[in-house]
């Protein structure tokens, strides 16, 4: 049985598991065909306990002198990703970074897809991506969207959570520096570059 709690350093190795799987040569793909963890992790350069346990934590154990089945195990990867079905993604706040988050590739092998943006400013609705705020909550509900990327500046975070929480959304990635108070069982991640970068400063290699 796959652990549901899998940590951020486990979510961030997937993806590398998953491309190799696909596309390495090294890699039957032949009804039956098994590979160790200890061949993902040496091809990988990781610790081979280190890969035991990420795979363990999202498909289970593999069979011991075995190792893992190669469909089962992509398959698992997969579909803990969301990648057979991508989460719908907006991002309120239409700016530098917004703009930047709207059109990032590099989501879709986490199982995300950033599907549209919004902002107060009618310069920007030129881009058929980009929405007014007004149009938020209708579009979350025909989108089926609960989740929201905040890249406003920090006198506007308040305002603008309050605004996703209205329209459905459920989960909030912010930007910002400020703090929202949102509803119980909403929950809202913080992401807090200046302190990132401060943390690498002090850190050494």
């Amino acid at each position: 049985m796959a652990n549901p709690e899998v940590s951020r350093a486990t979510i961030g190795r997937l993806p590398s598991y998953l491309a190799f799987l696909e596309n390495s040569p090294k890699v039957s793909h032949e009804p039956g065909a098994t590979i160790s963890s200890s061949v993902i992790a040496k091809e990988l350069g990781l610790g081979e306990v280190q890969v035991r346990k990420d795979l363990a934590s999202v498909a289970g154990s593999g069979k011991p002198k075995v190792g893992f089945d190669v469909a089962a195990l992509t398959e698992s990867i997969e579909r803990f990703l969301g990648r057979r079905r991508l989460e719908p993604v907006v991002v309120i706040g239409a700016g530098r970074l917004g703009t930047a988050i709207l059109n990032y590739n590099g989501l879709a092998e986490y199982g995300f897809e950033v599907i549209a943006a919004f902002d107060r400013s009618r310069i920007k609705m030129g881009d058929p991506k980009i929405f007014s705020m007004e149009e938020l909550p209708e579009f979350c509900k025909n989108h089926g969207v609960t989740m929201a990327v905040v890249a406003v500046p920090d006198y506007a975070c308040q305002e603008v959570c309050d605004a996703a929480v209205d329209a459905g959304i459920s989960k909030i990635l912010n930007f910002s520096s400020a703090k929202p108070e949102v509803p119980s069982g909403i929950l809202v991640e913080h992401l807090n570059i200046a302190l990132s970068l401060a943390a690498l400063k002090h850190t050494e290699g």
